[in-house]
């Protein structure tokens, strides 16, 4: 399987590498794969938190690491103190002082302490602040530091979620007598206050939290959640990543503007995220950890790749982002086809992707090849039928990658289709072995006509929900997740119709 893996990865750099890119990655830019033995954190995130411009991270096996703009690797610190039965480390933050919540549970209940911690060459060491009350409560879902208060939000049985405001001079907590429901995305806000995104059932808010005065302001009501949440608390300016872009966030309608930087395809929305002073959008989440400067005019003439990957290998969604900062600011969006028909769209006109990822492993490939996409070249109709049918893209044919006879033939698609067809000919070569076939992306003049084609499409469906009685609102996600349009562009179908 790790062959397989290895091989997935090294064939899809390769048909990065054949696409013109502009470089454009931004200063100081980090990322960071994790929980892997060869990875410089071997073991999964469980936690973060900035301290300064640096974020710190807690891996499962017990280390503490600072990662900063600019860095290549991380700096590691051995842990010790006078703690025992350490299972689970939440980080927080006093000022420039790193903190760590230790919980240590029987499933049912939870016992906490404080620590700051002290830095000291590559060790911190833990000096118990004071034993934490949960309330009752048997995990910590969600913790943000704000100044002298942290933010708790604990799980209670019956999956019941407290908030609970936690003084980190002296360990003790108390609970928000807020009615705030299910916190589902929490940053640090303008004013010492906490930036929420809370849901109650389909309905979703972002409040402005202030602890010391234990008090709400609702900000805006929306029709979504938004994970991988950040805000810059000197302006107020919110931010959030999805599809594998970062995009500035209207609190008070939850429009997303313009993509402003590159996000590795994996980031979850589970992700804790932060602005850091250096302007870096940071955040960190099991297997993967990244520092991304935000660009909004470097990144308006980047690349967009939409890539088809049935491969659901992690370390690919990590290689995409590294090729990005390698090569340039190029932003991939992950999507999924049907089996039965992604060969299908390989041999059509359809623009919705540049690159298409099928491992050997996946039922995909067995389809493929039984179709007779992957037989001797030269009497295989998958050529013909591409230049047949896109004689206007480019391509390389890829054979026999890795290998004593590794070969790769570029140019437009008929005349790769004529040279290999000469081959077959009398007195020519067969051309057998593993082949990759990659085709360049749409150009502006075809996805021009693509997105017109979808914006059409979307009117009339816009116009069959609305005589449905379905609400704008309800409308605009439809249209949004049927046709891929912008949001606001969805909703100003969903009034037209």
């Amino acid at each position: 399987m790790k062959v397989k893996r290895m091989i997935s990865l090294w064939l899809c750099l390769l048909m990065l590498a054949a696409l013109p890119m502009s470089a454009l990655a931004a200063e100081g830019d980090v990322l960071l794969p994790c929980g892997a033995p060869e990875n410089a954190i071997p073991e999964y995130i469980l936690s973060s938190h900035p301290v300064g411009n640096a974020l710190y991270l807690f891996g499962m096996d017990g280390g503490l690491y600072a990662v900063a703009p600019g860095a290549p690797e991380p700096r590691a610190y051995a842990l010790t103190g006078d703690f025992e039965g350490l299972q689970y480390g939440c980080l927080l933050a006093r000022g420039e002082q790193p903190m760590l919540l230790n919980l240590s549970t029987d499933g049912t209940q939870s016992q906490a302490a404080l620590y700051a911690l002290e830095l000291e060459g590559g060790t911190a060491r833990a000096a118990m602040v004071g034993t934490v009350d949960l309330g009752g409560g048997y995990a910590v879902e969600r913790a943000l530091s704000l100044g002298d208060t942290a933010l708790l939000v604990v799980s209670q049985a019956g999956g019941v979620r407290e908030l609970r405001r936690l003084n980190l001079a002296d360990g003790s907590t108390a609970p928000s007598q807020c009615d705030i429901g299910a916190i589902y995305a929490a940053a640090p806000y303008t004013g010492g206050r906490a930036l929420l995104c809370e849901a109650r059932g389909e309905d979703f808010r972002f409040l402005a939290y202030d602890p010391a005065a234990d008090a709400v302001e609702v900000l805006g009501e929306v029709d979504r959640w938004y994970g991988a949440l950040a805000c810059d608390p000197a302006t107020g300016a919110a931010y959030c990543a999805r599809d594998g872009e970062i995009y500035p966030l209207d609190l008070a309608t939850g429009a997303l503007g313009d993509a402003v930087a590159a996000a590795p395809a994996s980031t979850s929305p589970e992700a804790a995220a932060w602005i850091l002073p250096s302007g870096h959008f940071a955040f960190a989440y099991m297997d993967t950890c990244a520092l991304v400067g935000l660009d909004p005019a470097g990144f308006a003439q980047a690349r967009r790749l939409t890539i088809v990957d049935e491969s659901s290998v992690p370390c690919l969604d990590s290689a995409y982002y590294a090729f990005a900062n390698e090569r340039g600011d190029v932003t991939v969006t992950l999507s999924h086809a049907d089996v039965d028909d992604l060969v299908g769209k390989m041999l059509s006109q359809d623009s919705s992707a540049d690159i298409y990822v099928l491992p050997t492993s996946h039922e995909a490939f067995a389809a493929a090849r039984d179709r007779g996409y992957m037989a001797d070249l030269p009497q295989n109709p998958a050529l013909a039928a591409l230049a047949a049918a896109l004689p206007q893209r480019e391509a390389a044919v890829c054979r026999e990658l890795t290998k004593l006879h590794e070969e790769v033939v570029r140019g437009p698609l008929p005349a790769v289709r004529d040279e290999f067809a000469e081959r077959a000919g009398a007195g020519g070569r067969g051309v057998k072995g593993e082949i990759v076939i990659v085709v360049d992306g749409p150009n502006a003049a075809e996805g021009a006509a693509a997105a017109e084609g979808a914006q059409q499409a979307a009117a009339v469906r816009a116009a069959e929900l609305k005589a449905a009685g379905a609400r704008n609102k309800d409308i605009a996600r439809s249209l949004a997740d049927e046709f891929g349009i912008a949001r606001n562009a969805a909703y100003d179908l969903a009034l037209k119709a």
